[in-house]
């Protein structure tokens, strides 16, 4: 018995390991409405369109339709193509590390970052911080809320913002909460028996999604379950 609780334990432990992330769908990106405050020019908004599978929680605002849903770049110096369809995994981290030419390692999603894209997706105020004490209503500040993106996630020096960006970093670094359902996309343009490769620019996504589609929450899951049998085994002592 004993030695049969240590191999579904183990089991569990390998379970968790291979949960960070896992294909969750198929998409292809467009540009944000055109014309609308969210087509900024330096990076996001984008959109992402699902084709299968689940891939994140629609926000549907600026013209974005039910089977869309905005979102922001990670990587400013990754590769990004529209209008192609790409293999997509929802994770806790991006696929590059704190550069983006880095392939070799992974980069954790930043609170800091989650509370900007939470607070997008929910078209919430900002905290009324610089011009958005205003609201919402220009390109300009969808730049700003980019730029904040970014250096949360290491991709460009907080030393190098200024203005909406700055602002933005600042209340953001100030009220995170954790990552409260926003999740990393990231989004790959081959797969060949499981395997995927050639990674193009990470996207942000929200979840809640089906249980079969959640990653990021494994470890979670996996310890839980590895508490069950636990308690099972002193229970038969």
């Amino acid at each position: 018995m004993k030695n049969r609780t240590t191999i579904v334990i183990a089991s569990l432990v390998t379970a968790c390991s291979a949960g960070i992330a896992m294909a969750d769908g198929i998409v292809y990106i467009t540009g944000a409405p055109v014309g609308s405050k969210y087509d900024g020019s330096i990076g996001g908004t984008f959109a992402i369109n699902r084709v299968s599978g689940d891939v994140g929680s629609p926000n549907v605002f600026g013209g974005v339709t039910a089977n869309q849903f905005l979102t922001f770049c990670i990587e400013p110096r990754a590769a990004l193509r529209s209008n192609i369809n790409f293999y997509a995994q929802i994770a806790t981290s991006s696929a590059h590390g704190t550069n983006s030419n880095d392939t070799a390692n992974t980069n954790p999603l930043s609170s800091i970052t989650a509370k900007l894209y939470r607070e997008f997706t929910d078209q919430g105020d900002f905290g009324r911080v610089g011009s958005f004490a205003n609201g919402y209503t220009t390109t300009a500040q969808t730049d700003a809320i980019q730029n904040a993106i970014w250096a949360a996630q290491g991709q460009v020096a907080v030393s190098s913002l200024t203005g909406d960006s700055l602002a933005l970093y600042n209340w953001a670094k100030s009220n995170q909460n954790g990552l409260k359902g926003v999740r990393v996309l990231r989004l790959w343009a081959n797969s060949s028996g499981g395997v995927y490769s050639v990674n193009i620019q990470d996207q942000l996504t929200m979840i809640p999604l089906p249980p079969a589609a959640w990653a990021g929450l494994g470890t979670l899951g996996c310890l839980l379950g590895a508490s069950h049998i636990r308690r099972r085994k002193l229970a038969a002592a």
